[in-house]
C-alpha cells in the first residue's frame, strides 16, 4: 500500500471504530441548522411526526430480544445495583443541581437546568451505552422500567420548591398517572415483554445471539436518527426566541450539563465501588445513573410555560450522548466470550503445571 493512502485508510478506520460519534456529530448541527431554516421548516415538522414513543419501542425490543433472559432474572432477584442507580439519579443528580443554579442568570435556563436533573433514566440510550461498554443491560432496562415509573410522583415534588402553583399544576395534569403509566407500557414494558417472548422461540433466540451486533446496531442507528429530531427542536426554540440570553449564559448552561453529568458518573462508579458492586453491574449504574430523558424532559419543560426551558434538556441530553461514547469506549469489559476463553485458557495452563 503506498504511503500517500495510508492516512485515508487510517481516517476510514477512524470514523468505523467511532462511527456512532461521529453519527452525533453531523446530525446535532444539521438538525440545529434545519430547524431554524424557514426553506426546511415543512420538512422538519413532517420528521417530527413521527412518534418518539414508537422509535424508542423499537429499540427496546432490539435491546430485549438479544437479552439473556437469566440476567434480567438475576437482576431481579439481586436488585441492589438497580435500586442504587435508581437513587443517584432520582435523590442524588437534582442535589447536585442545587449549587449549580445560582450560577446561570437567566431564570428560563436556570429553570431548566432544575428540570433536566430530575427527569427519570433514558428510555433506550442507557442499555445502548451499557451494552457498548458490555455491561449488564438487564440493569439498566430496570433502572429505566423504575425511574420512568416514579416520575409522575418525584418531579412535582421537586418542582415544587422552584415554580408557582399554576405551573407547578400544569406539569402535574402533563405527568399524571394514567397517561404516563400508558406512555411506559407502550413505550418500554411491551416491547421488552414481547422481545424475551420472542426469544423463548429456540431458533429465533440462537439466530439472534449469532447477529447480536447487528441489532444493537440498527438501536444506534435509530437512537442517532432521535437524536437528530430533538436538534431540529432545538433548533426551532432558538428561531423563535425573540431575545435569547447572551452566547456566555449558553455556554455556562453547557459546561454546568456536562458537570452534573460527569459528577453524576463519578457518583455513580464510587457508590459501587463502596457497595461492592460487580464490574457489569457497576457499568449499568454509571450510565442509568447518570443519564437523564429527552421526551419527559421536553414535556415538562413546555408545560412550565417557561419558553427557554427546554434548552438545557437538549443540551444535557446531547452533552451526555457524547461523554458516554467516549467513557464507555474507555471502560468497556472484555465480551463474554473473550473472558470465557481467557478463564479456559488459564485453567488448562494451571493443570499442565
Amino acid at each position: 500500500m503506498s504511503n500517500s493512502r495510508k492516512p485515508f485508510v487510517q481516517i476510514f478506520h477512524l470514523v468505523t471504530q467511532h462511527w456512532f460519534l461521529c453519527g452525533l456529530m453531523l446530525v446535532i448541527p444539521a438538525g440545529i441548522l434545519l430547524g431554524t431554516s424557514e426553506t426546511a421548516r415543512e420538512m422538519a415538522d413532517s420528521l417530527r411526526k413521527i412518534p418518539g414513543t414508537l422509535l424508542t419501542a423499537v429499540i427496546l425490543f432490539l435491546m430485549s430480544i438479544t437479552l439473556d433472559s437469566s440476567r434480567l432474572v438475576a437482576s431481579v432477584r439481586s436488585p441492589k445495583a438497580v435500586l442504587l442507580a435508581t437513587l443517584i439519579n432520582q435523590l442524588i443528580m437534582p442535589l447536585m443541581a442545587m449549587p449549580i443554579l445560582p450560577l446561570i442568570s437567566s431564570p428560563d435556563l436556570r429553570l431548566g437546568l432544575l428540570i433536566a436533573s430530575i427527569v427519570p433514566c433514558t428510555m433506550a440510550a442507557a442499555s445502548v451505552w451499557t451494552r457498548m461498554a458490555n455491561g449488564n443491560d438487564a440493569v439498566s432496562l430496570l433502572v429505566t422500567l423504575l425511574t420512568n415509573s416514579l416520575c409522575f410522583l418525584v418531579i412535582p415534588i421537586w418542582l415544587s420548591f422552584a415554580v408557582s402553583g399554576q405551573q407547578l399544576n400544569s406539569v402535574a395534569e402533563t405527568l399524571a398517572f394514567t397517561p404516563m403509566a400508558a406512555r411506559l407500557v407502550k413505550g418500554a414494558v411491551l416491547p421488552v415483554f414481547f422481545g424475551q417472548l420472542v426469544r423463548l422461540i429456540p431458533h429465533i433466540r440462537s439466530e439472534v445471539d449469532r447477529r447480536k451486533k447487528v441489532y444493537s446496531n440498527s438501536a444506534q442507528i435509530i437512537l442517532l436518527f432521535i437524536v437528530y429530531m430533538s436538534a431540529l427542536t432545538g433548533g426551532t426554540q432558538f428561531s423563535e426566541d425573540a431575545r435569547p440570553p447572551d452566547v456566555s449564559v449558553f455556554l455556562t448552561v453547557l459546561l454546568a450539563c456536562n458537570a452534573l453529568h460527569i459528577c453524576g458518573m463519578i457518583v455513580c462508579s464510587l457508590a459501587c465501588y463502596f457497595f461492592s458492586i460487580r464490574p457489569e453491574d457497576k457499568i449499568a449504574v454509571i450510565f442509568a445513573g447518570s443519564q437523564k430523558t429527552l421526551p419527559v424532559g421536553v414535556a415538562v419543560a413546555q408545560a412550565s410555560g417557561v419558553p427557554l426551558a427546554i434548552v438545557p434538556m437538549l443540551m444535557f441530553h446531547a452533552s451526555q450522548l457524547f461523554v458516554d461514547t467516549w467513557v464507555a469506549a474507555r471502560i468497556a469489559l472484555p465480551r463474554t466470550s473473550d473472558r470465557t476463553d481467557a478463564g479456559e485458557t488459564k485453567n488448562c495452563s494451571e493443570q499442565q503445571s
